[in-house]
């Protein structure tokens, strides 16, 4: 899980990020859970960009793709904002981060 709020000071998230992946012993991707908060009308999954990555290897160009797939899905549900040219970028990269984090813990967790 990420989130972005303006200050830590603030309890107020501007955009959060929850994510999960089923990581086998061969480093393959067994399942991927994604949603986005405070981006979307209603809360659910994005399975567009889960579907990115099960099956797969999870190579830092798969984990941009998948990023990349999110931020597109969530901001074709929404009409423009004055606001989407600064939200998509950052959950593009929140969605990318939160990834490669879960990534990183689980090849920690291998050696």
């Amino acid at each position: 899980f990420s989130k972005l709020g303006r200050r830590n000071a603030l309890n107020i998230t501007r955009i959060s990020v929850a994510a999960l992946l089923d990581i086998d012993s061969d480093g393959v991707i067994q399942d991927a859970r994604m949603t986005g908060g405070s981006v979307m009308p209603a809360p659910h999954r994005i399975v567009v960009a889960e579907k990115e990555l099960i099956g797969k290897r999870p190579q830092p160009a798969r984990l941009d793709r998948a990023a990349a797939i999110a931020a597109e899905y969530v901001f074709s549900l929404q009409s423009e904002r004055w606001s989407t040219t600064y939200k998509r970028p950052v959950f593009e990269n929140m969605v990318r981060d939160t990834l490669l984090s879960i990534v990183a813990r689980y090849k920690e967790s291998v050696l």
